[in-house]
C-alpha cells in the first residue's frame, strides 16, 4: 500500500490502525525479502510515515521519517533528487512539532527547518540546472 493507494481506498480513520498493521506486515516482509538497507524499506516507512501524520501522530511520524530518510541518504547518497520531498516533508513535520515555541529564543527550529529546506533546495537545483 501507498499513501495515494489509502486514499483511493477512502479510508476511514476508524481503520487506521488495521492500515498500520498492514504496514507493519509489509515492513517486515520487505526486510526479509530486501533486507534492512533497501528503498523497499525505505519506502514503506514514509508511507507509514504518512499514516502516522492522518492518525494525529506527529511524533511517530517523525521517528519513522527520519529512519526512511537514513536509509535512503545511505543508499542514493546524501545529495540524490530521491531525497527532496522527504526532506521538505521533514521541514514541514518540524515547523509542526515545534510550532508553539517557534520565534522564541531557545528554539532553534527556525535554524534546523531552513536548513532542511536549503538542502532540498541545492540537491533540486543539481538536477534542474
Amino acid at each position: 500500500y501507498n499513501m495515494a493507494t489509502l486514499q483511493a481506498m477512502s479510508v476511514s480513520p476508524s481503520s487506521y490502525t488495521d492500515v498500520m498493521a498492514v504496514f507493519q506486515t509489509a515492513l517486515e516482509a520487505r526486510v526479509i525479502a530486501h533486507g534492512k538497507v533497501s528503498l523497499e524499506v525505505a519506502n514503506t516507512l514514509n508511507n507509514m510515515a504518512s499514516l502516522h501524520l492522518r492518525m494525529d501522530n506527529a511524533p511517530g511520524a517523525m521517528e519513522v521519517l527520519e529512519e526512511s530518510i537514513a536509509l535512503k541518504e545511505l543508499i542514493l547518497g546524501p545529495d540524490h533528487p530521491g531525497l527532496v520531498t522527504s526532506l521538505i516533508n521533514q521541514a514541514k513535520l518540524n515547523t509542526f512539532l515545534h510550532s508553539a515555541k517557534w520565534g522564541s529564543k531557545e528554539d532553534k527550529t527556525i535554524t534546523l527547518v531552513s536548513g532542511q529546506l536549503q538542502r532540498a533546495r541545492l540537491i533540486a537545483s543539481k538536477v534542474l540546472g
